[in-house]
């Protein structure tokens, strides 16, 4: 195997490995988001059952008692859901930029990966 095809090897894999790095880290913040949009959900979800036994099974006065604290339990999940992060997707692209060929470069012979990050 030729000089020349060795450092295409070379920097095609160095290439491969530092793009998975990038989607590793992408996915990592994608399931942060994704569990704390769950843990979100089942907030409502909690505050939503209550609501629901509060009515279904309390008499007139327990309703009475219990409308101050749901409106204020239901302003606090309100707040904590609308300053979450998975309201802030952020999208990456990635691009390879070509490169001139040069077997003795100190840096990838074949190109670069470069990248920005958008608000999605």
């Amino acid at each position: 195997m030729g000089k020349k095809r060795r450092t295409i090897d070379r920097d095609s894999k160095l290439l491969l490995d530092e793009l998975k790095i990038i989607k590793s880290s992408h996915m990592k913040d994608i399931q942060a988001k994704e569990e704390e949009m769950q843990r979100h959900l089942t907030i409502i979800a909690s505050l939503k059952a209550y609501g629901k036994e509060i009515i279904a099974v309390g008499s007139a006065s327990d309703i009475c008692r219990s409308v101050n604290q749901f409106h204020t339990r239901t302003k606090e999940v309100q707040a904590t859901v609308k300053n979450a992060v998975f309201y802030n997707v952020v999208c990456r692209g990635v691009l390879f930029k070509l490169t001139e060929f040069q077997e003795n470069a100190k840096r990838n012979a074949l190109g670069k990966l470069e990248g920005e990050i958008l608000n999605c």
